[in-house]
């Protein structure tokens, strides 16, 4: 999938700057190219950040444990998406419609820069402070990556489908780690590291004790 993702940028990156060859000016000069360039750049900052939520969701479920900066994401990725708009529509304003003048656009632009950059930050923080009151020896990844690892190794038909039914739990029903036993946290991680995933009496006795937590 990053493979198709990172062929969707190089497409749109393309095709700007043969947009921009084809259209100028018989007097374009740096300034013209700079825009082009500018314009080229918030794609892939957009790019970046809408394939950072995505590949975040299609893990785990979709679900993402608190104090994770993928928290944060989707707010950032929207205010950079209202700032890049805000910003090549202010630069058509200067360029085509000569509304503004080039220096006064470009204050403007830094103002707005600095305003998404610091609500950016702030969001960052938050996520940050969340995780303050949420930390755990055992996270919910850790635990799901030891069942994944069981699911991939195992031949057994009853466990693979053991290992389905408690991702569905850990994903949707398993109160957060901080909210449970950091002892009893750490037996079942060590119970699901040191079992072997082709014998079910030993998984099937980890996947107990997890649902017990």
């Amino acid at each position: 999938m990053s493979t198709l993702l990172l062929a969707i940028l190089v497409t749109i990156e393309f095709s700007i700057l043969a947009i921009a060859f084809l259209v100028q000016p018989v007097d374009a000069g740096s300034t013209y190219w700079l825009s082009a360039s500018w314009i080229c750049l918030l794609v892939g900052i957009n790019w970046f950040t809408s394939a950072a939520v995505f590949s975040g969701a299609s893990k785990d479920g979709g679900k993402i444990e608190t104090g994770s900066v993928l928290g944060a994401l989707p707010a950032i990725s929207i205010a950079i998406l209202a700032y890049s708009t805000f910003s090549i529509v202010l630069m058509l304003f200067s360029s085509v419609l000569g509304v503004i003048t080039w220096s006064f656009q470009y204050a403007i632009q830094v103002g707005a820069f600095a305003l998404i950059a610091s609500l950016t930050l702030v969001m960052l923080i938050t996520v940050k402070g969340a995780q303050h009151g949420a930390l755990t020896p055992v996270t919910k990844t850790e635990i799901l990556k030891e069942i994944r690892r069981i699911q991939r190794v195992s031949t057994i038909g009853e466990i693979t489908k053991a290992t389905t039914e408690i991702l569905n739990y850990v994903n949707s029903a398993m109160p957060h780690p901080a909210k449970l036993n950091s002892n009893n946290l750490k037996e079942v991680i060590r119970e699901l590291e040191n079992c072997d995933p082709n014998d079910s009496v030993s998984v099937n006795a980890a996947f107990n004790n997890l649902k017990k937590l």
